[in-house]
């Protein structure tokens, strides 16, 4: 026996409802792969549609159809659409990656949540969509993002990035990240060492120097907001600093160095057949293994390695030298 059915109900309830009423819900459920009791409770309001239950079902009901009751006119076209993949940014987020504060304002959002919806940490709820949809199709919410039409983010010197959720501060300057396609950062954490981060949003925590590391521009980072001209110029000296005391360490030695960009330049150069040597570009045969295949084969000519940062983003490079001829190899990234 169809339960009471609520005064008010969406597009979406009411198809639901027919199909009860009908008795063709569970064999519907059972051809659709859904749970019958869930669908169940959706139809008679006994559960409030989620996102995930919505795009789980997108190729079967359209989504708008959960956002407006049947006493309302759908401002938009009703369409189904491929179920948006777990862990799949979506059009509208992406979007919105570079505004997300505003969207909080405007929306009635913490920056937090705004923040966190940007990042896929939570799902947007329904609420929150039909909000949206004074200015923007809802249909952006199930869709995925173009990654042909998506824009590369290229940080600057000072921002603070958010990578995979872990905060950075970039050292590097734009038009040097544009063109070796990699910056340099340090870790923002909550550590007593470092250098206390200053910045416009709301970041806190200190800068960690002996974390530096470098990471490609196309991993496309979240800028959340600015440091201040005096922590960043603070950050940098620190950075020189060590720098030094580290090349003064085995100046009794020779060596030459790879920055992690140049160790990744190498690789792929080393795929493409040409590498630069003796300061010009030679023709060699082509490697086509990994980059741990790669970096044991530079292990064998006597390259060390030791991960930047311990995440995992990059190598740093060493090697003994043991005669000392023309060392303009590696061009800008050799130091001595």
């Amino acid at each position: 026996m169809l339960k009471e059915i609520p005064e008010r109900i969406t597009y979406a309830q009411e198809k639901l409802i027919k199909l009860i009423e009908e008795r063709k819900l569970r064999k519907w459920c059972l051809e659709n792969g859904l749970s019958h009791s869930t669908i169940y409770k959706l139809a008679t309001g006994e559960k409030l549609p989620s996102y995930p239950i919505v795009c789980s079902m997108s190729h079967l009901v359209p989504p708008i159809e959960w956002l407006f009751y049947t006493d309302e006119q759908i401002p938009y076209e009703t369409q189904t659409v491929l179920p948006l993949e777990p862990g799949k940014e979506c059009r509208y987020v992406a979007a919105h990656r570079k505004d997300y504060r505003e969207m909080a304002k405007k929306y009635g959002l913490t920056e937090i949540q705004a923040y966190n919806i940007i990042i896929g940490r939570k799902k947007p709820n329904l609420t929150f969509i039909r909000q949206t949809c004074e200015e923007v199709n809802p249909i952006e919410f199930f869709i995925p993002s173009d990654e042909a039409e998506k824009k590369t983010t290229v940080p600057e010197h000072g921002d603070i990035a958010s990578i995979k959720g872990k905060n950075f501060l970039v050292l590097s300057e734009k038009e040097q990240n544009e063109k070796n396609g990699t910056f340099i950062a340090c870790p923002v954490a909550s550590d007593e060492n470092g250098i206390p981060l200053v910045c416009d949003c709301n970041v806190s925590g200190n800068v960690q120097m002996c974390g530096i590391t470098s990471f490609p521009v196309k991993i496309n980072p979240l800028i959340l907001g600015k440091a201040t001209a005096e922590t960043v110029d603070a950050v940098t000296k620190e950075v020189i600093n060590e720098n030094k005391k580290f090349l003064q360490e085995t100046k009794m030695k020779q060596f030459e160095y790879m920055t992690p960009e140049t160790v990744v330049k190498s690789y792929e150069d080393a795929k493409t057949g040409y590498t630069t040597a003796n300061g010009r570009l030679e023709r060699v045969e082509k490697f086509t293994g990994s980059f741990n295949a790669y970096l044991n084969k530079l292990g064998k000519e006597g390259w060390e390695f030791q991960a930047v940062g311990g995440n995992g983003f990059g190598v740093f490079g060493k090697r003994e030298i043991q005669e000392r001829t023309n060392t303009n190899s590696w061009q800008n990234s050799v130091s001595r």
